[in-house]
């Protein structure tokens, strides 16, 4: 079991990982092999016991904002609690990271406190509202639009704080409209 667990050779990720390569880079998300064994050690401090320790007064505010969010939900109709929990782990991730000041600055910017849901999520809601699955031309496209919109400034490389290489419109139009030059936008 420790010789599965401990290698680095089955640690493959599935294929809807390289969707984000573009955005969260080679790092620890994304990457396999020795470049994830590094990156998770220099990380590992991070989750050490005594550090988790001092964000259970934010956890214990967060888990119970959600738990009476989802109480005025019991007793009517079914729900997807998905939505709930990713609005939850936003707010816990902001409120661990930044300042009181820098949280809720942070959480206007990204729509949190007004419609819980940054402007990527309401993009992808409003173009999918059926949909749960991904695939790289939603994500491509999202991110074209939120560029469009000024939602989202140029990507920068996760470790050399670089700009990343922006597509070029040739490719832009590829992804908009697909191979075969049919648009791939759904209704």
């Amino acid at each position: 079991m420790r010789a599965i667990l401990g290698s680095s050779v089955h640690i493959n990720k599935p294929i809807e990982y390289g969707f984000f390569k573009r955005w969260f880079g080679n790092g620890l998300l994304i990457s396999t092999g020795e470049i994830w064994r590094t990156h998770r050690k220099l990380i590992a401090p991070t989750f050490h016991l005594h550090v988790l320790k001092s964000f259970i007064t934010q956890l214990n505010t967060h888990s119970n904002i959600l738990v009476e969010r989802l109480n005025k939900q019991v007793g009517g109709k079914s729900f997807d609690v998905h939505d709930y929990v990713a609005e939850s782990t936003v707010d816990i991730l902001l409120a661990v990271e930044y300042t009181h000041v820098e949280y809720w600055d942070m959480a206007v910017a990204m729509g949190a406190s007004n419609s819980r849901a940054g402007p990527a999520a309401r993009l992808y809601a409003d173009h999918y509202p059926n949909r749960r699955h991904t695939s790289v031309n939603v994500f491509r496209r999202l991110e074209l639009r939120c560029r469009e919109t000024g939602q989202m400034g140029p990507a920068h490389h996760v470790n050399t704080g670089r700009p990343r290489n922006l597509r070029t419109p040739d490719l832009e139009d590829a992804v908009l409209t697909g191979p075969t030059g049919t648009s791939t936008q759904h209704a």
